[in-house]
């Protein structure tokens, strides 16, 4: 990902209506910094969600048009049986909610974590992102990148399953954030991938 495709997240403000729901986002990634030992950066994080959510921020859809989104959850299946039920599941309803919403994308998993990049108009993408975040079957939802996208990469997928990788790729994208630079290798890393295994398919 280069060029135009900025990484930057638009600076939360309040809005009536539409948007991302910022402050809940921060809370997902205050317990994975404290489940990292990181009681510092769970503090504060978890203070500036708690204070977004009381004046209700959000990341304002100031810009419409094809935009990339991508996030990663930690699974919250308790076997393997379980996991491979709920990923099952998750794709079947991907799979048709994206065709009819005009939204494509891919998902890499590992025993604990999903990391899903995503692609569409903004608005489908907020509306999904807030249902994500709602869903039982993962927690910690956290919010890499929202952005716009000069073309699609998963055209020919409304949602295509790229398959497992090791736990540590996805957790370099967590241990990256509120680092630009990190950030940006971490999701170059996660499209790399992905390109990677799609041309295998």
């Amino acid at each position: 990902m280069s060029g135009p495709e900025s990484l930057a997240i638009a600076a939360p403000s309040p809005q009536p209506a539409g948007g991302l729901p910022l402050g809940a986002s921060l809370l997902g990634m205050a317990r994975v910094a404290s489940a990292s030992g990181q009681p510092r950066a769970a503090l504060l994080l978890r203070v500036a969600g708690e204070a977004l959510i009381a004046e209700e921020r959000i990341l304002p859809p100031i810009a419409t048009g094809l935009h990339r989104l991508a996030y990663v959850s930690r699974a919250t299946a308790a076997s393997g049986a379980e996991s491979a039920k709920h990923l099952a599941a998750i794709l079947e309803v991907a799979r048709r909610h994206n065709a009819e919403a005009g939204l494509t994308g891919a998902l890499l998993h590992s025993r604990r974590w999903f990391a899903q990049v995503l692609e569409g108009e903004r608005g489908a993408l907020e509306a999904l992102y807030a249902r994500i975040m709602r869903d039982e079957r993962h927690r910690d939802v956290t919010l890499l990148a929202l952005h716009p996208a000069a073309r699609r990469v998963f055209s020919r997928w409304s949602m295509v399953h790229a398959g497992q990788v090791p736990e540590q790729m996805i957790r370099r994208g967590l241990s990256g954030l509120g680092e630009t630079a990190a950030a940006t290798a971490a999701l170059r890393e996660l499209m790399a991938t992905l390109r990677a295994r799609l041309r295998l398919a």
